[in-house]
């Protein structure tokens, strides 16, 4: 990932911001402390970053199309950045609910999506297009990032 500046810059923004801690936070005491679940803080986001993208590079390496790159809406910078995003941010809407709180993760997610991907993006047609592909791909983690790829 590191190789990759944009999801270095989206990585070095998400982990450092306290706000989104707090989302962290208040997601895996509702889930762990509330619900008696399994932890869904900072470190699930943290593992599920690190399979995710192990997964993208798998299909990588492996010459499979991402959808990302294959329909022209970016490159493999572009494909680690919406990974490694839709991954820290995949679960914080359980703090609203469990139940569709991948819906809930993407509305708590738009405002910080709104302040990250200006700073690292100068084309507001672009930034709209990589934040429905983050959305997308965290709509469907349940499915391991299944549409990342067809």
């Amino acid at each position: 990932m590191y190789k990759y500046d944009k999801a270095r810059y989206a990585w070095n923004y998400i982990k450092d911001n306290n706000f989104i801690k707090g989302l962290w936070e208040m997601s895996d005491y509702i889930v762990v402390g509330k619900m008696q679940y399994n932890a869904h803080g900072d470190t699930h986001a943290r593992v599920v970053v690190a399979n995710g993208l192990k997964i993208l590079n798998i299909l990588l390496n492996k010459n499979v199309n991402v959808d990302i790159i294959k329909d022209s809406i970016g490159d493999v910078d572009d494909a680690n950045l919406v990974v490694l995003v839709s991954a820290l941010l995949h679960d914080i809407g359980n703090q609203v609910n469990r139940k569709d709180h991948n819906l809930h993760s993407c509305m708590l997610a738009m405002p910080i999506l709104d302040k990250l991907l200006p700073q690292i993006y100068r084309n507001d047609l672009k930034i709209s297009k990589i934040r429905a592909c983050i959305f997308t791909c965290n709509i469907y983690a349940y499915g391991g990032f299944k549409i990342i790829y067809y």
